[in-house]
């Protein structure tokens, strides 16, 4: 089996392609940097292109050299903020959306199986319970939702054969996630301010990255949300958990999301829920608190 895997210079795609290597099939990487990840470099098995999303046709040569079985598109562009910017949107889209459609019409004339991995942010976040993954009850409240959202609709618009994979709260070793801020806001500190009305399930992308490579291998089409297990926690509580797990005392001072000024909203619940993964007979991902020991275990290893 080969796969293409777009964006393996991110904290998601990297994981990704690590699992399908460990799996013994051959991975074609593509990513923004120079090179890979240092845990793919040198791989057998592994071959990697630089590539920027928005060329078209580097895109479409890409995929006629790794001629996949299997596309697993995890690039996108995730600065939220950013995405709001005027002068970014054109990109954005072309990001989030049209590369997308390139890789949909690809697959679907060649019969390949795409797996596209989107967000929690394609929702409002102001429902009362978790939202299911065949909620159609879409409000993105940015433009990277917005375009996640778009992006979506392009792969059910042109494939049959289609994995949507929605994460939220992803933390991984390439990534600057939630874990990195936190543990750089409270060096030399006693108190952070962290938010406590965002509700979600914080997801190691090592985790992740091994249902993820299930679903690919499978003919289970369809939407999926994937999180860790375990009981949803605030932002807040979240902080409160990776200082807790670092041996650290530093408190967690809490604040309202309407109390910091940014470009893009944030939805207030990112709540996902994840039933239909083991309905479909997946296992379900472990407790989001161990996710978290074992990446601060293992960042010790590369930071």
């Amino acid at each position: 089996m080969k796969y293409l895997v777009t964006g393996v210079t991110g904290q998601l795609g990297a994981d990704v392609a690590e699992e399908l290597l460990g799996r013994g099939v051959v991975v074609f990487g593509t990513g923004r940097k120079s090179s890979p990840p240092q845990s793919l470099f040198g791989r057998i098995n592994f071959s990697y292109t630089p590539l920027e999303l928005t060329d078209e046709t580097g895109l479409k040569k890409c995929f006629e050299k790794a001629a996949p079985d299997v596309v697993i598109h995890c690039a996108s562009w995730t600065a939220v903020d950013d995405a709001e910017k005027e002068e970014n949107r054109e990109e954005v889209r072309k990001v989030n959306v049209e590369s997308t459609r390139v890789l949909a019409k690809l697959c679907g004339d060649k019969q390949v199986k795409l797996l596209y991995i989107s967000t929690d942010y394609v929702f409002g976040g102001d429902a009362d319970e978790p939202y299911s993954a065949d909620c159609t009850d879409f409000a993105p409240l940015n433009v990277y939702g917005a375009t996640k959202l778009e992006g979506e609709s392009v792969v059910r618009e042109f494939l049959t054969k289609y994995f949507v994979v929605r994460v939220a709260w992803t933390f991984g070793r390439y990534g600057n996630n939630f874990v990195e801020k936190m543990l750089r806001a409270a060096a030399g500190r006693t108190s952070v301010s962290v938010v406590d009305d965002q509700f979600g399930t914080p997801t190691y992308t090592r985790d992740a990255a091994k249902l993820i490579a299930d679903i690919a291998a499978s003919e289970k089409y369809g939407t999926y949300n994937l999180t860790a297990s375990g009981e949803f926690v605030s932002r807040a509580g979240f902080a409160e958990e990776i200082f807790r797990a670092e041996g650290m005392s530093v408190k967690v001072e809490p604040v309202k999301t309407s109390d910091f000024k940014s470009l893009a909203k944030r939805p207030l619940s990112s709540r996902l829920d994840t039933s239909k993964l083991v309905k479909n007979g997946f296992e379900e991902l472990p407790d989001w608190k161990d996710g978290l020991k074992r990446y601060l275990g293992e960042r010790k290893n590369y930071i």
